[in-house]
């Protein structure tokens, strides 16, 4: 498991990816994966069209210290991108067969976000994580699966 910090845009910015690289700065930085959307419109039948944000940043750290100290050094705050939100996950890696491992050398095609609150965060996050990855990882051309979930009670929260 591996300890991730998530900074969301939601707001236009002139060069969203020169925004994640100023949060290289960020210490004890193990991972950095940064989401832009795709170009043109989506296609998905099963969900409402609505404009995605605008850079979506998971940071990544080795353990939960190092987490910690992200969170308080000065040099986090004055990385981050302007108007971000920003909250911390767990984050697990579930084994596909044939894939590449941890850590990954090819790029995400697919970030699927889910908005709390839920009425029971503990069990949304319990039933999502023991079923969705076994399906996921049966689908054709999946070579990685991975889930986030979001720290509760701990001073973690969104900010």
């Amino acid at each position: 498991m591996l300890w991730t910090l998530e900074f969301t845009v939601a707001a236009p910015l002139a060069d969203p990816l020169a925004a994640a690289r100023a949060l290289t700065a960020v210490p004890g930085l193990a991972t950095l994966d940064a989401y832009t959307p795709a170009r043109g419109e989506g296609d998905d039948p099963l969900n409402p069209a609505e404009v995605p944000p605008a850079l979506v940043a998971i940071l990544s750290f080795d353990d939960e210290a190092a987490l910690r100290a992200a969170v308080a050094a000065p040099e986090t705050a004055a990385a981050a991108p302007a108007g971000a939100i920003s909250a911390a996950f767990h984050r697990h890696h579930y084994p596909v067969a044939d894939g590449p491992g941890w850590p990954l050398a090819a790029p995400v095609s697919y970030l699927v976000r889910y908005d709390l609150p839920a009425s029971d965060v503990a069990a949304f996050q319990s039933i999502y994580m023991a079923s969705h990855p076994p399906v996921q990882a049966r689908l054709p051309g999946i070579r990685h699966r991975s889930g986030i979930g979001q720290r509760q009670g701990d001073g973690f929260g969104p900010g």
